[in-house]
Order: structure tokens, then sequence, then C-alpha cells
């Protein structure tokens, strides 16, 4: 969507600090509505990798991307909590005068997504969460390998750019050959993708420290909720996306989630890290649009009352399972790292 321009609305009516404009891009003008919410202090625009497909059938989807406050090309309000950044989410669809909507999500922006879907749930028309981290915030293991980013960029000479990007995507899909080609040379995901973690993390750095504060402190201190409906008065279904090498996700939290969103589908990508649509856009934009098919001829009242506090249906799907990872001569300790493993605990108990 570069060739389109940004657009504004302005929102925050509901905030505590000032309204701000909000970015945002629309395409297409198909009766499928589909909202798409990024991750941690990462702009709208990261989503490109998939939007092709989508923009692909006008006639069929209206896709939506936009930049959250204090992102991209977005106004600043100072502090957000969850339940403004939905607020706001809020106020963008009754401008795009969207009746319901379909929204994907990834990463922290789930946890928004969820806030949006619990005070607005006639909003949803379904909800599709890729990596939903634990509590919003990035895991007890997640947050020891981000603290020891700078630590082991210098005992191991990679740039911190680097050692970020690992952590969005699986070794098993850096090293494995790009479907998009440089001439007539064959090469790696990890020429392609680092320049462009690279480019998010400087971003990111060059986001207003305030911005970049009161962020980080709304999703360590956010604890979801469970919806007050159960399941056979949800209208809307959910499908879950987990990579089973996302260091973001551990194993211990994925039951937790199951309790707290009740999914009706999961689909466990094996091999997979943080940013699945990422290493395989093909196959999650089909089996997204497949739920969104489903979503639409979906009754809730329909549900066997047996099955109301269960998941239905876990689907595996294998990623980069053909593919080897060199080990000796690029060393990247951190995912197994135990050391400072005191330091998230301790945080932990204190936000408990």
């Amino acid at each position: 969507m570069k060739n389109i321009e940004n657009q504004y609305v302005m929102v925050g009516s509901k905030r505590n600090c000032k309204p701000f404009k909000m970015s945002y891009k629309t395409y297409g003008n198909g009766p499928n509505k589909v909202l798409f919410v990024m991750g941690f202090q990462s702009e709208g625009k990261y989503w490109s990798n998939i939007l092709g497909k989508y923009m692909q059938e006008p006639e069929k989807y209206t896709i939506c991307i936009f930049d959250q406050c204090g992102t991209g090309s977005s106004g600043y309000s100072y502090f957000s909590t969850f339940n403004e950044l939905a607020s706001d989410m809020v106020e963008l669809l009754n401008h795009l005068k969207w009746d319901k909507a379909h929204v994907i999500a990834l990463s922290t922006g789930c946890s928004i997504a969820w806030e949006l879907a619990s005070m607005k749930p006639d909003l949803i028309k379904s909800l599709n969460m890729i990596s939903i981290p634990a509590f919003g915030v990035l895991s007890v293991k997640a947050l020891r390998q981000l603290l020891m980013l700078p630590l082991y960029s210098r005992l191991y000479c990679i740039k911190k750019q680097e050692l970020f990007t690992r952590l969005l995507v699986s070794d098993s899909f850096l090293y494995s050959p790009s479907k998009i080609k440089k001439g007539l040379n064959i090469v790696l995901n990890k020429e392609l993708v680092i320049p462009l973690a690279n480019k998010m993390h400087d971003e990111r750095y060059g986001l207003k420290y305030m911005s970049r504060f009161s962020h980080a402190i709304a999703f360590a201190f956010y604890k979801p909720k469970p919806m007050d409906i159960n399941l056979i008065e949800r209208k809307f279904p959910i499908v879950n996306f987990i990579g089973t090498d996302d260091p973001f996700v551990p194993k211990s939290f994925i039951d937790l989630h199951i309790k707290l969103f009740k999914p009706n589908l999961i689909y466990m990508c094996r091999g997979a890290g943080h940013c699945l649509h990422v290493e395989d856009p093909e196959r999650f934009n089909k089996l997204s649009m497949e739920f969104i098919d489903s979503a639409n001829h979906y009754k809730s009242d329909s549900i066997d009352s047996k099955e109301k506090n269960q998941f239905f249906e876990t689907k595996f799907l294998h990623f980069n399972s053909n593919n080897k990872i060199p080990s000796s001569n690029d060393p990247f300790p951190l995912k197994n790292s135990r050391l400072f493993s005191f330091l998230p605990k301790i945080i932990k108990n204190f936000i408990k």
C-alpha cells in the first residue's frame, strides 16, 4: 500500500490526555471489512507482505491498516493504556462506518484487539490472533532475551538488530532459500529479512521516549480478562496461530491462552517463530481467508453445549521442516541462555 496516501482521523476522545490524529490507509470496497492490528510499537506498513493477496480481490475485501498512538505517522497523546488504544480503534471503525470487522492482530496487538472485542463485541465479525504473548507482556523467557540483547551483541560482535530479527522469526526460516531472487542468484531469507528488521528496530528507537515508555508500561501491567459471556453467547469465532519455535509464547502459557480466549480453532505451526505470517505468507493468507469465509456463516447457538468451555479443533502445520540450520560459525546462544534468568522472575513477582 505504498502508493496509497495516508488518511487521518481525530481520535482519543475517551482519553485522559489530549486527542490526536491517527494515520490510516484503506483499500478495496468489498463486503468483508478487515482491520489489521500490528504489534508492539510497530507501524501498520509492516503488514505489507500479506496485504497483496487481499488487494488482488478488492471486490471481496476492504482492508485497513493504521498506526497506533505515538507510532509512524500518527500523533502522540502521552500515556496510553490498552483500554485507550482499543477505544482509538472504536473511533476509527466508527469513522470508517464499519458495522463489523474481521480483526487480524499480531503479538501484543492481539491484546489490544482482545480489549476491543471485550469492550465492543458487536463490532467483531471474527478475531484472528497471531502469536499472542502471555498476558500481553513479552513472557518471562522473552523478557530475559530482550534484556540480554546488548550483552550478546558485544560478546559475539553481532548487531542488536540481527539478534532482534532472530527473536522474531525462526532460524530455520532465516537460513532457507528465499522465493524472491536477486537476478539469477538464490539468496537466503536472512539477506532479505534482516535489513527490514533493522529498519523496524531503528524506527522503534526513534519514537519519543515517553511514547516508548508508556507502551512498555501498558504491556507489562496488562492482564486480559475473560469475557463476561460464555462461548455460546459469543457471536464471533476466534482462531489462534502459534509457532512452536516462538520465544515470546512459551509452551507453559498455551493452555492458559486456551482457557482464557476459548478459540474455535488453533493452528500449531511446527518450526515457526513469532512472525509466522512472514515465514509462510501464502499459507497464512489461505487459512485466514478460509476462516473469514467460515466466520460469515458462524452461528454460536449451534455449538454443542458440552464443548462450550473447550476449544474445538487443533491443527498442526509444518514450517521450514526441510531446512538445516548452521550452528558452528554463527552462534546465537540467546535462545538457550540461563544467564540473568532470575531478573524476569523478580519482575514477574513484582507485577503480581
